[in-house]
């Protein structure tokens, strides 16, 4: 286990990790903290898929964050002192790559990057951040970098606190020169990327050309730059071919001269109404449950609706986002998709009080839920007392735990 474990690039993940060799490489990883950075998998070894998992349902865990932590993975023997990696993951030459549902902070530059021709490559699901303080953002240089590498998709991440969000491009080495650097005919799709210093989501940045991408169904907001952007001041005319742009909500500003797309909106962020609490990314309890980037609407209980729910042109079922919630409620997204980041489905078949999802709700958990009502201890011992979702649990949920107990 230790061998495969070095073999790609993690280092301490033994206990909560599952692997598979078939054709490539598979990664499981359960909730838990790892204080890893530039994890990789070998170049041109074949395919090579890390999937975490958040629910804690494969690797026997309570659900949480499968969070990532760069900021102290190396220690300086000179001084005697953790310091920070570079990245969270770093694949190269690793076609079809797969990185899927982590959380990631810490990075000195970039919280995932592609690279080096890994064409294929699919980021999903993901969670990149850094923090706001003082009303600047400090966190990796960029959520999401890709360079060089066609074909790529990037869906369904929230980018939050970062220098710069989502960006594709190229540069001029040894392999590549200008005629063949960038990255073409990319699909960025369903992410939100929030509080950047400079661009949310921007497509050829660098040398080279990275045209016929397709950006669709995001949202930006707060960026300081722009929300997209693509091109610089040199490529902009040659990144532009084949671009397509749909349904993005831009709750910051388009890129000057930009074309607008079918349903793309720019809204003003101080009057309309979008997530909950955008402000933090919060890693402290049941990720399932987190409340701070749902989207404001009225099904779900709130007395607004954002212009981000169900406003798209395909279904929630034909756009794969039909097991994922952007709910107060966590139920799942149904009827038109919505635009931006889509939480983990926390499934509404979990009892209440039941906090080792083993389906029983025994005493000791009775226990722990009315400490948590009586505010004895945090919410995050057990999130599933909480079943309406609103932080607090209330009489009538207690009720229903005992309930649940006395079932089964």
């Amino acid at each position: 286990m230790l061998k495969a474990l070095e073999l790609i690039g993690f280092k301490s993940f033994a206990d909560r990790t599952r692997f598979e060799f078939p054709r490539g490489i598979t990664v499981v990883v359960g909730p838990g903290t790892y204080e890893e950075c530039d994890l990789f998998s070998p170049a041109n070894r074949g395919k090579a898929a890390f999937l975490a998992d958040p629910s804690g349902a494969m690797t026997h865990d309570l659900p949480a964050p499968v969070l990532i932590d760069a900021s102290r993975c190396h220690f300086d023997d000179v001084n005697q002192v953790p310091v920070q990696g570079d990245t969270g993951f770093d694949l190269s030459n690793t076609c079809d790559a797969v990185i899927d549902g982590f959380h990631v902070t810490g990075t000195k530059e970039d919280g995932v990057r592609v690279d080096g021709h890994s064409d294929g490559a699919v980021i999903q699901n993901n969670v990149i951040f850094g923090v706001v303080q003082d009303n600047v953002a400090s966190g990796p240089q960029r959520g999401v970098h890709v360079i060089n590498s066609q074909k790529v998709t990037v869906r369904n991440n929230l980018v939050f606190a970062t220098t710069g969000g989502i960006q594709l491009g190229g540069k001029v080495d040894a392999v590549d020169d200008a005629t063949t650097a960038g990255s073409r005919d990319a699909i960025v799709e369903f992410n939100t990327v929030f509080r950047s210093e400079f661009n949310g989501i921007q497509i050829g940045d660098g040398e080279g050309v990275s045209s016929g991408a397709t950006v669709r169904y995001n949202v930006t907001g707060e960026n300081k730059k722009n929300g997209i952007e693509i091109g610089n001041d040199t490529h902009r005319t040659d990144n532009l071919v084949g671009y397509e742009s749909s349904y993005n909500l831009v709750g910051d500003r388009f890129g000057a001269g930009l074309p607008r797309g079918e349903g793309d909106l720019l809204l003003d962020l101080s009057i309309e109404p979008l997530y909950m609490d955008p402000t933090v990314v919060d890693v402290s309890g049941d990720w399932l449950h987190d409340r701070h980037w749902r989207l404001m609407q009225i099904a779900a209980g709130q007395n607004v609706q954002s212009e981000a729910v169900d406003f798209s042109d395909e279904s929630a079922e034909d756009a794969g986002l039909a097991d994922r919630s952007t709910r107060t409620d966590g139920r799942p997204d149904t009827d038109l998709v919505d635009r931006g980041y889509h939480y983990p489905y926390r499934g509404m078949e979990a009892l209440t009080g039941d906090c080792n999802g083993d389906g029983v709700v025994a005493i000791n958990e009775l226990v722990t839920a009315v400490n948590i009502a009586l505010g004895n201890i945090p919410m995050s011992a057990c999130p599933a007392v909480d079943a309406d979702g609103n932080g607090v649990p209330g009489i009538n949920e207690l009720v229903q735990a005992v309930n649940n107990a006395a079932q089964s």
